[in-house]
């Protein structure tokens, strides 16, 4: 039984990601399961540079593709982590009974870690990988062991990198359900430390974690002899791209929620307002004038208020990590 909800018992039946169970499986702390995995299958892609006089630019390859793999495999764990975080505080984050609240924090888990497209994902990007791979790196291996060798490592990143894609949307489905089928507790005055600033740091966790992925495979373009392919240039800048709109669009919904909010509480403070205003021109008493100004004050502080659940800082640093490698990959080509 996994140890990791066992202080809340909500999950204890539930079973794990294919990933976490292996984790389980091999008894190491988070993230040494998959760090030693991948020294594993290092060792073996040195053995076979040792011994087939690869070049080294295949060596630095089989480097940059074992990180891939601990990556990836380190982020799907982490990413149910997240998940398993955001589900412990349900009672807080949702204007729901807890039965339903559980219900539908379950029928996420089914959906992003242990739906069977989560592994027709994997196949699926996995193939891709492998094409690519084939039209990438022809020229970079000498002998056919390494070629066959680095092959199967794409397959892996593949497999365990559309895992990874699998549950990015479903961090994004949840994200953008809030509100839908589930109701949120929320006001325009605490959007920072509320639900929807909640699900808000989950997506920008979940960006990140991506984003370092992302550099980690734009570094193989780097430090090896790699052709940019068509179909390598695309996915590339596909991805880039998708990383910035994966964090923006699913919290359109939050944005819709935040602004219906605020447009209420400035409709209401409009009325007060023109109350107030009647007294104050009929009878101009000190009490009218300051309660006018007060009004006129929270009027002010109302409508400064974000009506997205990030902020600007969060965004740049996410435009930042993605663009910059992006042009300075294209740039080099």
């Amino acid at each position: 039984m996994s140890t990791k909800r066992q202080t809340t018992g909500r999950f204890q039946e539930q079973p794990d990601s294919w990933q976490m169970k292996l984790q389980g499986t091999i008894a190491l702390p988070f993230p040494l399961t998959w760090i030693v995995l991948a020294l594993i299958l290092f060792v073996i892609g040195y053995v076979i540079h040792s011994t087939q006089y690869e070049t080294p630019s295949a060596l630095n390859l089989v480097i940059i593709k074992t990180i891939l793999i601990a990556a990836i495999g380190n982020a799907v764990v982490y990413y149910e982590k997240l998940l398993d975080e955001l589900a412990d505080n349900l009672t807080d984050l949702l204007d729901e009974a807890e039965d339903r609240a559980q219900k539908w924090i379950k029928g996420y888990y089914r959906t992003i870690f242990w739906s069977p497209n989560n592994i027709y994902a994997g196949l699926l990007l996995g193939i891709l990988c492998l094409a690519a791979s084939i039209y990438a790196q022809s020229d970079i291996f000498v002998s056919s062991a390494g070629r066959i060798y680095s092959l199967i490592l794409s397959f892996i990143i593949g497999f365990l990198g559309g895992s990874m894609f699998w549950a990015m949307l479903g961090f994004a489905r949840l994200t953008a359900d809030l509100g839908k089928t589930v109701r949120i507790r929320t006001s325009i005055f605490d959007s920072k430390t509320s639900v929807l600033r909640a699900a808000s740091l989950v997506l920008w966790k979940v960006s990140i974690t991506a984003t370092m992925v992302y550099v980690a495979g734009l570094s193989a373009y780097y430090f090896c002899s790699l052709r940019l392919e068509l179909l390598n240039a695309v996915i590339v800048f596909i991805f880039g791209v998708f990383i910035l709109a994966y964090y923006v669009i699913p919290q359109i919904n939050i944005h819709r929620t935040l602004t219906r909010i605020k447009t209420h509480r400035l409709q209401s403070l409009v009325t007060q307002i023109d109350a107030v205003f009647d007294d104050v021109s009929s009878s101009p008493t000190a009490d009218n004038m300051n309660q006018l100004k007060e009004l006129f004050a929270l009027q002010r502080i109302v409508n400064g208020k974000n009506s997205w659940s990030f902020g600007i800082n969060e965004l740049l640093v996410l435009l930042g990590s993605v663009l910059v490698p992006l042009i300075i990959f294209f740039w080099q080509q």
